[in-house]
């Protein structure tokens, strides 16, 4: 499962990443009589939203690889976190990115539920040290108790 986290962490960080560079140079390429055009077709809220997730989807890129680095530490959660948060961002401003960032979100999911598995199964070992314990203590107790004398 910890193959799957790294592979979707990585393939969707590299195309948030490819995505939010080529938004950011294309609207970087923008002449001021595009510019005005743009202003006077009414459109430059648009352009303003897809800067802003260009932007989103390249601090995605950073997190994403963060996310992975996270979850080859066994960070888990911390992991699981910084890729939900890069997969989800961009879409408040371009909701069709989240087709780009969907291998984060589901990496994200992974590490999550790979967390709760391993903190499951630390809970049970703990468990089962306590009892291992309670009996060995219980034998302990029983041995040292002098043994009742014979019926006279």
């Amino acid at each position: 499962m910890k193959i799957a986290i790294v592979i979707l962490g990585v393939l969707g960080a590299f195309l948030s990443g490819s995505l939010g560079y080529t938004w950011l140079s294309d609207i970087g390429e923008i002449t001021d009589f595009q510019r005005t055009i743009i202003d006077i077709s009414g459109q430059g809220e648009e352009i303003r939203d897809l800067a802003s997730a260009g932007a989103a989807l390249s601090i995605a890129f950073f997190a994403g690889i963060a996310g992975v680095i996270a979850s080859l530490m066994n960070k888990f959660a911390v992991g699981s976190l910084l890729m939900l948060g890069a997969g989800f961002l961009p879409a408040f401003f371009v909701p069709e990115t989240l087709f780009f960032t969907s291998f984060l979100i589901v990496g994200g999911v992974l590490a999550f539920f790979l967390h709760r598995k391993i903190k499951s199964e630390q809970q049970l070992n703990q468990l089962a040290e306590l009892v291992a314990d309670k009996i060995e203590r219980n034998d302990a107790d029983q041995s040292s108790k002098p043994e009742s004398t014979a019926s006279k």
